[in-house]
């Protein structure tokens, strides 16, 4: 989408100084989105145990508890969860269902139902 952006402004007929302007954000936009996607593709797995209750992490950073807020929502298509780590702010995690299998998209759904958020 980028690309075709400083296609689209490099292309057309405004003046050269809307042009490098419009140049200077798409390169901004796309610093910027590029910082925040290397920062946010972690592989996190989430976990519930009786013991710790909800936990979010993985097997080589560890896990920390967290706690979803009320505002969850879980359809049969896809889980936003919505949680809470310690002092952090409040984080929407998107689980498709196809993105993990049939069987762990419905023991997921079935552990918010039974436990709530």
């Amino acid at each position: 989408m980028h690309g075709l952006a400083l296609i689209a402004g490099i292309v057309n007929s405004l003046p050269f100084m809307v042009k490098a302007t419009i140049f200077l954000f798409v390169c901004l936009s796309l610093w910027l989105n590029l910082k925040r996607f290397a920062l946010d593709s972690k592989n996190l797995t989430i976990k519930f145990s009786e013991a710790s209750g909800w936990q979010l992490g993985s097997e080589t950073e560890g896990f920390s508890a967290i706690h979803l807020e009320g505002s969850t929502v879980s359809t049969p298509f896809f889980i936003i969860l919505h949680a809470k780590r310690n002092k952090e702010p409040d984080k929407a995690i998107l689980i498709v269902k196809d993105s993990v299998t049939a069987e762990d998209f419905r023991k997921l759904r079935v552990s918010l139902k039974i436990s709530g958020p």
